[in-house]
């Protein structure tokens, strides 16, 4: 059996984009056939991701 791996998760404000917080947890690394998990080592936010948070609820995501 494997070890849970910590994770964190970025969330934002959907009407006060300025609020974010990172959320720390856990998730069980045991895998299903042709399941993968993959290490994030750095992201950034563009402009195509503000794009979608002004017009994600009207576009459906």
């Amino acid at each position: 059996m494997s070890e849970p791996v910590s994770t964190q998760t970025m969330e934002v404000r959907k009407d006060k984009w300025s609020e974010t917080r990172l959320v720390e947890g856990r998730i069980d690394a045991v895998l299903a056939e042709n399941e993968v998990l993959l290490k994030i080592d750095r992201f950034a936010l563009t402009a195509n991701n503000i794009s979608y948070a002004g017009a994600g609820d009207m576009l459906g995501y």
